[in-house]
C-alpha cells in the first residue's frame, strides 16, 4: 500500500500493490540507479522488488525466491561496485528447521535485478536485521537481533559480497526490537536492544584506541583537614581495537596537593580492557579545594580529564570521653577514681599540653603533662583523681598514775628516816612492814602490771583536711599550638 504525500503533512488516497504474500518488512533504495526510489519487500519465502517510476507508481513486482520465510529485510552496498544489495532475514533455515536463523544475501546487478542468494546462518529466532559499517573499515556489515538466544549476531563484511562467520554478543532478555547509532560519540555505531529490564547497550570498538572514563566529575564534599577521604574507583576503558598507550595519569590544578591517585592502568591498556583509578582527597587547608585529574594517552580524545572538588574543614583535637567510658563517677571520700579520655583523629597532629582543674579540697586530679596527638588515630589519656577521708583513728597513751604511786611509796619509806629521831625510825619500820599491801594496790591501779608505755584506741576523729561531700566539675584541657579543647568531668564525693 502506497500513500503519496501532499507536502503539507497530509497524504493522498492509498494505492495497493500486490506482492503475492503478506508483507512483513520493506526497505527503500535505488536498485536500478535511475534516480527513482524503489522498494524491496519481505513477503513469504521471497524478496519482492518494486522499481519506482518516479511518479508514485511502480513497475510489476520482481520476485526473488529464498529458502525460508522472510520476516525482515535490509539494504546496503556489500561489494565495491556501488550498487544496492539486499539482506533478507529468516527466523528458520527451512520450514522444518528453526534451530537457528539465516540471512540470504542478494547482490544487485545495478539494473534492478539480483544474483541468486547466498546464505549465512545467524542466531536463534532472529526478528530484526540492520546494515552498518560496524568496524570502521569502510565495508558494510550486518547485525541481527536473536530473540531466542538473547544475543546479537555480527557479520563482518569482506567488501566482496561475502561475510565472516557470525560473532554473537549477549544481552538481557529480548522483548522488542533494536536500533544502531553512535551512542558514545566516538565515531562508531553502537547497538541498543529493548529488553525485559529496560535497554541493553552494546558499545562498539572503534579502529585504534578509544579511552572512555566512567565519570568526568568527582565531588568529595566536606572533609576535615589532614584526614584522607577515598572516592569509589573510576574506570578507564579502552573501547578501541588497538592497545591504549598511556603516557601519564596525574593531578594538576590549584590544589593538586590535596588530591592523590593510584591506578592499575600501567603504560598500556589492551583493547577491550579496563583499569581502575583510585582518587583520594586529603585537604591541606580549609575552604573550597579543586584540581583536575588528566590522563594523557594515544586515544584521539586525549587528554581525558576528571574535575575534582572538595571542601576542607578546620581540624580539631577530637578530645572527648573514650568510647565505653563515662564522664561521671561517684566515690567515697578517701578512695580514688579513674576517667578515660581519647585524643586525636581529628586532623590535628603534635604534642598536646594537658591540665586538670576543679578538684575539691583534699583531692587531686592528675594527667600526663604532655601527650602525642595523631591526626588520624585517637589515643587514650588517663585521668587519676584521689580523695582524702574525712575521719581518722586516734591513739591515747598511759596516764602515768602508776609512777605517781611509786613515788609516793618511796617518799613514805625513805623520807621519814631522814629525820633521825627514834620515833620516826619506828614509824618508818612500820611502813616498811606494810609495803606488800601498798605494792598490791599499786599493781591494781596499773591494770594488772602493764607497762607504763602502753597506748589505747579512743575511736574515729574528724579529719579537717578530708574531701567534703558534694558534686564537683573537673575540667581537663588539651592544647596544641593555638588549638585548645576541654572535657568536663563530674565527680561526686560521698
Amino acid at each position: 500500500m502506497v500513500s503519496l504525500g501532499n507536502g503539507d503533512g497530509t497524504f493522498g488516497a492509498a494505492a495497493s500493490i500486490s506482492v503475492g504474500n503478506p508483507a512483513t518488512a520493506l526497505v527503500a533504495a535505488d536498485f536500478n540507479q535511475d534516480g527513482h526510489v524503489d522498494l524491496a519487500v519481505a513477503a513469504g519465502s521471497a524478496a519482492v522488488v518494486l522499481l519506482g517510476n518516479g511518479n508514485g507508481t511502480f513497475q510489476a513486482p520482481l520476485t526473488l525466491p529464498i529458502t525460508s520465510t522472510a520476516n525482515s529485510i535490509a539494504t546496503g552496498v556489500f561489494t565495491g561496485n556501488g550498487t544496492a544489495d539486499l539482506a533478507v532475514l529468516s527466523t528458520c533455515i527451512s520450514s522444518t528447521n528453526c534451530s537457528f536463523g539465516m540471512v540470504s544475501i542478494l547482490l544487485g546487478n545495478g539494473n534492478g535485478t539480483f544474483q541468486n542468494p547466498t546464505v549465512v546462518n545467524v542466531g536463534y529466532q532472529p526478528p530484526a536485521i540492520s546494515v552498518n559499517d560496524l568496524n570502521g573499515d569502510g565495508k558494510a556489515d550486518i547485525s541481527t537481533l536473536n530473540a531466542g538466544g538473547n544475543d546479537v549476531s555480527i557479520l563482518v563484511g569482506n567488501g566482496d559480497g561475502t561475510f565472516q562467520p557470525p560473532a554473537n554478543f549477549g544481552t538481557d532478555a529480548i522483548v522488542g526490537k533494536y536500533t544502531t547509532a553512535d551512542f558514545s560519540s566516538d565515531g562508531a555505531f553502537d547497538i541498543a536492544v529493548a529488553t525485559g529490564p529496560g535497554v541493553s547497550f552494546l558499545f562498539n570498538r572503534v579502529p585504534g584506541a578509544s579511552a572512555v572514563l566512567s565519570t568526568d566529575t568527582l565531588a568529595f564534599g566536606s572533609q576535615v583537614v589532614n584526614l584522607p577521604l577515598a572516592a569509589p574507583p573510576v574506570t578507564l576503558s579502552n573501547l578501541g581495537r588497538s592497545a591504549l598507550a598511556i603516557s601519564s595519569i596525574k593531578v594538576t590544578g590549584p590544589q593538586n596537593g590535596d588530591f592523590s591517585e593510584t591506578d592499575t592502568c600501567g603504560t598500556s591498556l589492551p583493547a577491550g580492557d579496563d583499569c581502575l583509578i583510585n582518587i583520594s582527597f586529603t585537604p591541606l587547608g580549609a575552604g573550597t579545594r579543586s584540581a583536575t585529574l588528566a590522563i594523557t594517552d594515544s586515544a584521539t580524545s586525549s587528554p581525558q580529564t576528571i574535575a575534582l572538588s572538595g571542601t576542607g574543614l578546620a581540624g580539631t583535637l577530637n578530645f572527648q570521653v573514650a568510647t565505653g567510658s563515662s564522664n561521671s563517677e561517684t566515690v567515697a571520700a578517701g578512695k580514688n577514681v579513674v576517667y578515660l579520655l581519647s585524643i586525636g583523629g581529628g586532623g590535628v597532629a603534635g604534642s598536646a599540653t594537658l591540665a586538670c582543674t576543679g578538684a575539691p579540697a583534699g583531692a587531686t586530679c592528675s594527667v600526663p603533662a604532655t601527650t602525642n596527638v595523631s591526626a588520624s588515630q585517637p589515643s587514650i589519656v588517663t585521668v587519676n583523681v584521689t580523695t582524702t577521708s574525712r575521719t581518722t583513728t586516734a591513739l591515747a597513751h598511759g596516764s602515768g598514775v602508776s609512777w605517781m604511786w611509786a613515788m609516793g611509796i618511796v617518799e613514805l619509806c625513805i623520807l621519814p628516816g631522814s629525820a633521825g629521831s627514834q620515833r620516826a625510825r619506828r614509824s618508818a619500820a612500820a611502813l616498811l612492814r606494810s609495803w606488800p599491801l601498798l605494792l598490791l594496790v599499786f599493781l591494781a591501779s596499773c591494770g594488772g602490771g602493764s607497762s607504763s608505755n602502753s597506748s589505747s584506741t579512743t575511736g574515729p576523729q574528724t579529719n579537717p583536711n578530708g574531701t567534703p561531700a558534694g558534686t564537683y566539675t573537673l575540667t581537663v584541657t588539651a592544647t596544641v599550638g593555638s588549638i585548645q579543647q576541654t572535657v568536663p568531668l563530674t565527680l561526686s564525693v560521698e
